[in-house]
């Protein structure tokens, strides 16, 4: 019962961290919150004055990191594949960044 009890309590908050901590709506808008700032930092951009535009371009509703993930993790639920792109996201920012831009330039220019 106990270790039923951890492991509920890992997954909710492998699944429920990162909205809480990007204050974004689901797994998917807390990566694309995640993802866009990494990138602003990237390229030199102050990520809390990009924060105006985000939602002019739509960034945190989850529909850009839904079409990566279907892209990527074609058999996985998008919120499974969300979150296991986010958590790639924390633990090694340089690396996603690079495949984050490899990513969005091949679903752009498909």
């Amino acid at each position: 019962m106990k270790l039923l009890l951890v492991i509920a309590g890992l997954l909710s908050v492998l699944f429920f961290y990162p909205s809480f901590n990007e204050d974004a709506k689901g797994g998917c808008g807390a990566l694309e919150v995640r993802s866009f700032r990494l990138l602003a930092e990237d390229r030199g951009e102050d990520p809390a004055a990009l924060a105006i535009i985000r939602p002019l371009l739509g960034v945190g509703s989850g529909e850009y990191a839904k079409e990566i993930v279907k892209s990527e993790y074609s058999g996985v639920p998008s919120g499974v594949g969300c979150a296991v792109m986010y958590w790639h996201s924390m633990i090694d920012p340089r690396g996603y960044t690079q495949e984050l831009a490899t990513r969005l330039e091949k679903l752009f220019n498909a």
